[in-house]
């Protein structure tokens, strides 16, 4: 049987303002929305998860052979603007594009990854970041080997899930710094990817992540880490809350700072000094 030509193609929205019903924020206007989104302090953060969590995990992909859209809005500072193209430049594979501000997002994402397919492709692996995940260094690789292992499933209904449900929450706070638990959770976005056929008029945001198995088969590969999520104060899923009610999130300790950066290309000692710098008194 002849290899599948598998194209792995991601999304990346960052602090893209769009239609003011897509937000679980109370504002006004638009002009409320972006004054929020590219807030100095707010986008500072922004950049340091980008930079210390996504980058690193994507500049040592065993498979180099992979494209992220990252997204972003046409009225972004000019200064904010740079910085973010520059943060990119770091990785090859990243496609920054600036669009006009206050589209829905599910059609505007629809259509930007739609545009980015390989026509040629058998088969598009669809996966979504926010610039607070990071993915595991062979997160391309073993997508690939997935998704070609199952081709029969794949072939069925022309659509595909694979569940890559082991990974970390790193969590952050400015009253006690960075911590890490792992977890074991189903159908999170970064650990998710969708497989589609080039001609299909929908992408990954047409559909919920959670219930995905309503409408595709999905694999579940759970054997190791394969994802970071980040976790903070301005999580819309409140889930630094849910971490601190569960008892989770203990100090990164060397074993897991270990794993982190071995698995993710993340360092600790960087991203902690980091953090430290943008919450100190």
């Amino acid at each position: 049987m002849a290899k599948p030509k598998i194209q792995m193609l991601g999304l990346c929205r960052f602090s893209y303002p769009g239609h003011l019903e897509a937000f679980n924020h109370d504002f006004q206007s638009d002009a409320d929305l972006r004054a929020h989104l590219y807030d100095d302090d707010r986008i500072d953060q922004r950049f340091c998860f980008f930079e210390q969590l996504s980058i690193p995990s994507l500049t040592v992909q065993t498979d180099a052979d992979f494209k992220l859209i990252v997204l972003a809005g046409d009225q972004m500072p000019d200064h904010q603007k740079a910085r973010l193209l520059d943060i990119c430049s770091k990785v090859p594979q990243i496609d920054v594009q600036f669009h006009p501000e206050g589209q829905k997002p599910r059609e505007l994402c629809r259509e930007v990854m739609i545009a980015g397919r390989d026509d040629t492709a058998d088969v598009i692996g669809e996966f979504r970041l926010d610039d607070d995940d990071a993915v595991a260094t062979e997160f391309i690789e073993r997508s690939r080997k997935v998704i070609s292992a199952n081709m029969p499933m794949f072939k069925e209904r022309e659509m595909l899930c694979v569940d890559f449900c082991r990974g970390y929450v790193v969590a952050f706070s400015p009253d006690w710094g960075v911590r890490a638990v792992q977890v074991t959770e189903r159908l999170w976005t970064p650990g998710q990817v969708i497989c589609r056929n080039p001609v299909d008029p929908s992408s990954l945001l047409d559909m919920n992540h959670t219930r995905v198995w309503l409408h595709m088969p999905v694999v579940s590969v759970p054997n190791r880490p394969m994802f970071l999520r980040g976790a903070h104060s301005m999580n819309d899923s409140n889930l630094l809350e849910r971490v601190i009610k569960e008892g989770q999130g203990g100090k990164m300790r060397d074993r897991t700072a270990y794993r982190i950066k071995t698995r993710f290309n993340v360092q600790p000692p960087e991203l902690k000094a980091a953090w430290r710098a943008l919450t100190k008194p």
